[in-house]
């Protein structure tokens, strides 16, 4: 992932591979011919929702295609794999009916019966969770942002490859391999923030391996 004026650009190939893509197709669309002769490009994802960045990688600087967070979603609305039909289930049969009604994504007032209650308490943790991820990512993503001269490569991929999965519930940045494992002093001396929150980070996440408890 890359941070491009504050907002998270994703690696194509990285996006595409996880979710059974070809990456060309899925990004630029195919070229064909109309009656006429005219060429025109078919499917793929609008000028705005792709472009390139130059990466580190093991054989030195390269450019990649990347694409932003509305062109993630628009590939994963595209893609037929559980995860992703799932977040398109929520996105279809959830979210956009209740902005038609409405015009927003919230709960609605006050209602009457105990199971539509139930339902709309139900629908309120869910909205209030995934707005809570949504500012735990943005969180994430302008820390690695702000501290990127003093983070090392694999800490500010750590710290995007969570935001990612925060953000979409998809692991679409693979964790770094490393030998050295950091405690969580380590981590909240390097990023200026407390031990404790880093632990508890942590622990909701899964990240603590058995050698630090």
């Amino acid at each position: 992932m890359i941070i491009r004026d504050g907002e998270p650009w994703f690696v194509a190939t990285d996006v595409c591979r996880i979710l059974d893509f070809d990456t060309s197709l899925a990004v630029n669309g195919r070229e064909r011919v109309d009656r006429d002769g005219n060429m025109y490009r078919s499917g793929g994802l609008d000028e705005d929702e792709k472009g390139t960045d130059i990466v580190s990688t093991p054989k030195g600087p390269q450019e990649v295609l990347t694409v932003s967070e509305p062109g993630l979603y628009s590939l994963i609305l595209k893609s037929r794999k559980p995860e992703a039909k799932a977040f398109k289930r929520w996105v279809t049969h959830e979210v956009l009916p209740f902005i038609r009604k409405t015009g927003r994504y919230d709960v609605p007032g006050s209602t009457t019966g105990n199971d539509h209650t139930e339902q709309l308490k139900v629908r309120r943790l869910a909205i209030m969770e995934m707005n809570a991820k949504t500012r735990q990512a943005k969180l994430l993503f302008d820390t690695a942002h702000r501290f990127r001269d003093r983070l090392s490569d694999k800490a500010i991929e750590s710290v995007l490859a969570v935001g990612a999965k925060l953000l979409t519930g998809l692991e679409l940045i693979p964790l770094p391999a490393t030998e050295r494992m950091y405690t969580a002093a380590d981590i909240a001396a390097e990023a200026g923030v407390t031990a404790n929150m880093v632990g508890r980070v942590a622990n909701r996440y899964g990240l603590k391996t058995p050698e630090y408890g």
